[in-house]
């Protein structure tokens, strides 16, 4: 079996699975004798296809209904069946193969699966011959992401990679026939910050600027000693993707301006996956408006709502986000007291002829077409206005991003220091899309705390 999608279509737009039989024979390679399509088409999304360990049943996760659920395939009746239908997400944005977010146990009777709403992952238990969806929050208790979810072959156990905000990546292992507490068999880190010294989030909502409902995960300053001192300064963070999540994990950059006491906002604009099909693909033909409105409105929430200082909040993000973080700046200028843009999409021409070969397309649905559309990527690319660009904004950018090339950074650069418009420019020689190098990553977070201590908590 395969899942497969045409061009312009990514695959959580619209994808088929395909069912096919080999051919056999001695002395010849295995040919392709016959297939079928399963589920899916151009307004479907299929992902992670599994067969089951007797070999009876396919299993997958398919957004017809609205959000990911899981459904049950008999190979020999060739009927499916539904074996969830809420508006927990189960699915994934496929940006890369091997993502697992559900598996067959060792007998084959049940699925373990992770279920995701508003950012926050729990573990479910499904038995396939009542239907009987089983909660293990017990056991899971202190993780609020669950990623690669695989069953052992073996035991009534599971492995996953879980998380939470103030718990950075472990590799775990639970044992399901009791309520013991998951065994850490791997840290991604030290884990050397106090959990009490980290910051919480908060699933929020908002209003748009058009009427539209948006979602975000809310961090008030981590320390307690910013208490009682005023109303906090904030930062508004912008995924990438576009077709990205902020989940409750643990986010180095969001607990880093935390623990400095700034609040932080991370915005899962309209585009976003884990929200509904209907929420994801608002972002078709919409890219650099709605990704943009949501953190301009997500950043007026907040002051409305009383929770940061309305004069200092300034926004960041990368790639995408940096896009959405340029766009802001030409389009709502004003709306923030500052800016921090990570190798940020500048020029949506150069985008489109300079890409990989899975989003060789993808602006085709984010923004539309070429060469028929080229009067509207002109127009929402903030090289080509970067002249209303007048807050003050720190660029970083790697010299060998092949992803978001350095051209598309010195052009902005440029124009802000041909109009003296306060800026930084940081190069980082050797480092590509996201940083590598321990120094780096040093400077980076120096160069940030400065830049937004000096432009937005005492400026």
């Amino acid at each position: 079996m395969w899942i497969a999608w045409d061009h312009p279509r990514m695959p959580w737009d619209g994808t088929v699975l395909e069912l096919g039989t080999l051919e056999l024979a001695e002395g010849r390679l295995p040919g392709l004798k016959e297939a079928e399509r399963v589920v899916g088409g151009e307004a479907v999304a299929v992902f992670q296809p599994e067969f089951s360990p007797d070999g009876r049943f396919l299993a997958y996760v398919s957004d017809e209904q609205g959000t990911g659920n899981l459904s049950l395939y008999d190979l020999s009746t060739r009927v499916a069946r539904a074996l969830t239908q809420g508006d927990e997400e189960l699915g994934a944005a496929a940006w890369v193969q091997g993502i697992r977010t559900y598996g067959f146990s060792h007998d084959g009777g049940r699925i373990i699966v992770r279920a995701s709403k508003e950012g926050i992952d729990r573990m479910r238990r499904i038995d396939l011959a009542t239907g009987r969806i089983e909660p293990l929050d017990e056991n899971f208790a202190e993780y609020t992401r669950l990623q690669q979810v695989i069953p052992s072959p073996t035991e009534n156990a599971v492995a996953a990679i879980g998380e939470a905000a103030t718990i950075p990546p472990r590799v775990i292992t639970c044992t399901l026939a009791s309520l013991q507490r998951p065994r850490v068999h791997a840290h991604s880190s030290g884990e050397t910050v106090p959990r009490e010294d980290l910051s919480v989030p908060e699933p929020i909502t908002w209003i748009g600027l058009d009427g539209g409902k948006v979602y975000g995960l809310y961090y008030p300053p981590a320390n307690s000693r910013f208490s009682g001192v005023g109303l906090p300064p904030a930062v508004v963070m912008v995924h990438g993707g576009p077709t990205s999540q902020y989940t409750a994990g643990y986010h180095g950059s969001t607990q880093f301006l935390a623990t400095l006491g700034y609040a932080v906002l991370e915005v899962n604009y309209r585009g976003s996956t884990g929200y509904g099909r209907d929420y994801r693909q608002a972002l078709a033909g919409n890219w650099g408006v709605l990704d943009v409105e949501d953190a301009v409105s997500g950043a007026a929430h907040l002051g409305q709502s009383g929770r940061v200082d309305r004069e200092r909040i300034a926004i960041m993000g990368g790639s995408a986000g940096g896009y959405t973080v340029l766009r802001a700046l030409t389009e709502h200028p004003g709306a923030f007291k500052a800016a921090v843009c990570l190798y940020g999409v500048s020029d949506l021409f150069g985008l489109a002829q300079d890409t990989h070969k899975l989003e060789a397309h993808y602006l085709d649905s984010l923004v539309g077409p070429l060469p028929q559309a080229s009067p509207l990527y002109r127009e929402r690319s903030p090289l080509f206005s970067a002249d209303r660009i007048a807050d003050p904004i720190a660029l970083f950018q790697g010299d060998e991003d092949l992803a978001v090339p350095k051209i598309q950074s010195d052009r902005i650069a440029a124009s802000l220091a041909r109009r003296g418009v306060p800026h930084e420019y940081h190069v980082y020689v050797g480092e590509g899309h996201g940083w590598r190098k321990a120094e780096t990553i040093e400077a980076f977070y120096r160069d940030v705390e400065r830049f937004l201590r000096e432009r937005v908590l005492f400026a």
